[in-house]
């Protein structure tokens, strides 16, 4: 998965996908970082000094946040336009399944799979992390990264592709709900999220 590094201020910053993360690479670091892309089982010792960060989201609204993106996300293929006329949330649970699917790929299933995958998936190291913000606090969350890393808050908390909220539980029914709370599990029980 894509680490950004940053040397100034020092951070590295654990990215998962549609939790608020281009806001964070974009907004608050102005993209001056280092995204690595790490395939190994262990976090890089020389990033534990730094101060290490990641933000979470309700698995449910991620998910469909994750279904809403990639409905009308670009495809390179006929298959994959297939694949994106029909996608519903059995699909996007089906892809994340699918171990076959390399989650650092660069085809449709790889990008969906990468974008909706458990937050607690072992290739987002989690552990290393000394704060986890909230999607849903996100300006509160944001203040207290540039309060520990000593920089100037700005008066408003840039936030990229913010889209309008909406009432992620209308998407599901009795399947897909119970699916899903399966599926993500782990991600429920250690953030403390439910339906």
């Amino acid at each position: 998965m894509s680490i950004w590094v940053f040397d100034t201020p020092p951070a590295v910053f654990i990215r998962i996908r549609k939790t608020g993360s281009t806001s964070i690479v974009r907004g608050i670091f102005k993209g001056r970082g280092v995204a690595h892309t790490v395939t190994g089982s262990s976090f890089p010792p020389e990033w534990k000094s730094r101060f290490v960060f990641a933000f979470v989201r309700n698995p449910f609204d991620r998910l469909v946040s994750s279904l809403e993106m990639f409905q009308t996300y670009p495809v390179k293929s006929e298959q994959d336009a297939s694949i994106r006329s029909g996608l519903g949330l059995h699909d996007v649970m089906d892809v994340i399944e699918d171990d076959t699917i390399p989650i650092a790929g660069e085809t449709y299933v790889s990008k969906l799979r990468q974008h909706a995958i458990q937050m607690t998936h072992g290739t987002y190291f989690l552990n290393e992390a000394d704060f986890i913000g909230r999607f849903e606090r996100f300006d509160q969350d944001c203040r207290h990264v540039y309060r520990q890393l000593g920089m100037e808050e700005p008066e408003i908390i840039p936030h990229r592709r913010n889209t309008p909220p909406r009432d992620y539980r209308s998407y599901f029914d009795k399947s897909t709900r119970s699916r899903a709370e399966q599926i993500f599990a782990e991600d429920l029980e250690r953030f403390g999220y439910n339906f």
